[in-house]
């Protein structure tokens, strides 16, 4: 089965190469010999990389950034606690949310919740 791992090549993809696809195809060719992906799974490698080559990000950064976005307009907006607000949002963990959190934003949760920013409603973008 195919090594999700060398994915991580497609990160180096360039988004303005003439044919990306073309580019993409050839990364690993023994990953694309006969029986080594499902046409479902090829598809879906496919779809990631023409949604990166036109957003800029890969699907699930994008869905991360919505969500974490999500997240801080619930903590500017409500007195929600922050374990409900991560499960609004679709993590599992109050950790793993905060992690990610402060990876986008530079701040935990808490700290974001309690800072004045201009504006009613403002929210900081990640």
């Amino acid at each position: 089965m195919f090594d999700m791992k060398r994915l991580g090549k497609l990160k180096n993809l360039d988004a303005n190469a003439p044919d990306a696809m073309k580019t993409f195809w050839a990364f690993d060719k023994a990953v694309f010999a006969e029986g080594a992906l499902t046409a479902r799974e090829k598809q879906l490698m496919a779809l990631a990389v023409r949604f990166q080559t036109a957003y800029g990000e890969t699907p699930l950064d994008f869905v991360q950034r919505v969500r974490l976005r999500h997240a801080a307009t619930l903590l500017r907006t409500t007195a929600l606690p922050i374990k409900v607000i991560a499960a609004a949002v679709g993590f599992a963990s109050r950790s793993h949310f905060s992690r990610a959190f402060h990876a986008a934003y530079g701040i935990e949760p808490r700290g974001y919740r309690r800072v004045k920013l201009p504006g009613a409603g403002t929210v900081l973008p990640p």
